[in-house]
């Protein structure tokens, strides 16, 4: 019976003992992990000018682009205008030449 609580508790000490270990184990992957992120928040701090300057940049470069566009659609929308009105002249012109002949098959009858 002493042999048998002396194994029980072996095997809860061996458990425990586990246990400690995987906790142990776990905590220093975890101070790994924090002492990589204070060195990356430090890499971030002197990496944020950097990004904010770009991030003018472009910002700058999108308004422009944008202003480019606007500028291109109203081109286009006067090119439009303009084909329009070429295309209203020309079936003007065409209905002219058919008046005129209708007109002269009319006064040779």
């Amino acid at each position: 019976m002493e042999a048998e609580k002396g194994d029980l508790w072996k095997h809860k000490f061996e458990a425990i003992e586990r246990k400690r270990k995987e906790a142990q184990a776990e905590r220093n992957i975890l101070q790994k992990q924090v002492a990589g992120l204070s060195g990356n928040l430090e890499s971030a701090k002197d990496l944020i000018p950097t990004y904010l300057q770009k991030l003018k940049e472009l910002q700058s470069k999108v308004l422009s682009l944008e202003e480019e566009l606007e500028s291109l659609k109203t081109l286009d929308e006067e090119t439009s205008s303009v084909n329009l009105e070429n295309v209203a002249q020309i079936h003007l012109t065409d209905e002219l030449s058919v008046l005129k002949i209708l007109q002269e098959a009319a006064t040779t009858d």
